[in-house]
């Protein structure tokens, strides 16, 4: 079992489950700090990891843009090469030698950089 509270924003009260009312610190409590700052970096540290994950989400929506390319042969290529901007500087040759990318989508791919340069 954990124990666990929540820290209202705006009144900056402390609620626990087991209890109707919440509990009002001092405004200057360190305790009131403490939680202030592990409630901001929860916070922060969430809102950061959904940007990540949007901006990869974008990024691969992007690559389904191409011709034979599809979720999975998305996920392969950023596992390999990990961002779009190494795709896009990588090679037909480069591009073919990851297993599950043909001569065929390594062109496409290609073209479809070159082409967005343009």
């Amino acid at each position: 079992k954990v124990n666990m509270i929540s820290l209202a924003e705006s009144e900056e009260i402390i609620f626990f489950p087991d209890r109707a009312d919440g509990l009002r610190l001092p405004v200057r409590s360190p305790a009131l700090a403490l939680l202030q700052r592990i409630r901001d970096e929860a916070h922060r540290f969430a809102v950061d990891y959904h940007t990540r994950l949007h901006l990869k989400q974008m990024k691969k929506l992007s690559l389904k843009d191409i011709e034979g390319i599809g979720d999975k042969k998305a996920d392969i290529l950023f596992s390999t090469f990990k961002t779009v901007d190494r795709i896009k500087k990588a090679n037909v040759e480069e591009l073919s030698n990851v297993k599950g990318i043909s001569i065929k989508d390594a062109e496409n791919i290609r073209a479809y950089f070159d082409k967005a340069e343009k």
